[in-house]
């Protein structure tokens, strides 16, 4: 008998250090911030912390700058059985 299990691994970075990553390190202005926080989607099942993939990350930022954001900042890998 073979058991199969498939999960599912999302990378999610917590909302407030991506926000200073991008005001520190990509200069982002306070105009910028916001339109960053009103087109991205975030998830709030994280109770106090807004936990963002990086998938969606990396289709706002682009490559570059989510290797950059990936060498600077926590990430949190979640795993869940599909």
């Amino acid at each position: 008998m073979q058991l199969s299990i498939t999960v599912k691994i999302k990378v999610m970075f917590r909302l407030n250090e991506v926000l200073r990553f991008l005001k520190n390190e990509l200069n982002y202005t306070h105009s910028q911030l916001q339109y960053f926080c009103n087109i991205i989607d975030g998830d709030t099942s994280w109770g106090e912390d807004v936990m963002l993939k990086g998938s969606d990350i990396e289709a706002i930022l682009g490559v570059e700058n989510m290797r950059k954001l990936e060498s600077e900042v926590v990430q949190s890998i979640v795993f869940k059985n599909k």
